[in-house]
């Protein structure tokens, strides 16, 4: 929950100026929902919203539901993320029905997986479908720490091993900079990573993007 309207607007009116679509980088950003609209019009981004429902439109007035996102350009949706199942109390089950709307309607799912346990049931009847699967150490969000890159690299050789299908993706994310964006890219397995303080501000999220262009 970070940066209001305004703030978003300067964000994107700064990115816009700085950042030109790369061939060999796919920047993408993932505002709080008030944003949305505002990254939508960015032509040299990709756009991810931060979660949905697992209902479709209806009379459900706290949620936002698929079509409001693929109305927005929306390409990817976070799903699971470890604070909205510690707060929200949002299960595997939930997780694993958000993903199975968000694939039906052309959105490709972002799910969080924090301990080993959560992954078969957040990703049933999920193996044939494009989606990614990121690695969120949970005692991280907690403490600032960053995992070790041996425990990353075990972590993520386990979903690969549960999870062997070639449309899909594993990222890491938490506490990625521009010192460490070097060592987590030799990482066995790791295609992506989600970048989350250091994105807050414009310089430092292109500073990451420079160092990995070279």
């Amino acid at each position: 929950m970070n940066k209001t309207y305004s703030e978003l607007e300067k964000y994107n009116l700064e990115l816009e100026k700085k950042y030109l679509k790369s061939e060999n980088i796919e920047l993408m950003i993932s505002p709080n929902f008030t944003g949305l609209n505002i990254f939508s019009k960015n032509k040299n981004i990709v756009l991810w919203a931060q979660n949905m429902s697992d209902k479709i439109s209806w009379a459900f007035t706290w949620e936002i539901s698929s079509d409001m996102l693929i109305d927005l350009n929306c390409k990817y949706v976070i799903l699971g993320h470890c604070e909205v199942r510690k707060h929200l109390w949002e299960d595997n089950e939930l997780i694993n029905k958000k993903a199975k709307l968000a694939t039906i309607n052309w959105i490709i799912p972002i799910i969080c997986i924090s301990e080993e346990s959560q992954l078969e049931e957040s990703i049933r009847d999920l193996e044939d479908e494009e989606i990614i699967i990121a690695y969120e150490p949970a005692f991280s969000i907690w403490t600032w720490k960053i995992d070790s890159l041996e425990n990353i690299e075990n972590f993520l050789n386990f979903i690969k091993s549960k999870f062997k299908n070639n449309n899909s993706r594993i990222i890491y994310w938490w506490s990625v900079k521009s010192n460490n964006c070097f060592e987590l890219l030799k990482i066995k397995n790791l295609d992506w990573f989600l970048i989350w303080w250091a994105a807050l501000e414009i310089d430092s999220l292109l500073e990451i993007v420079e160092r990995i262009k070279k």
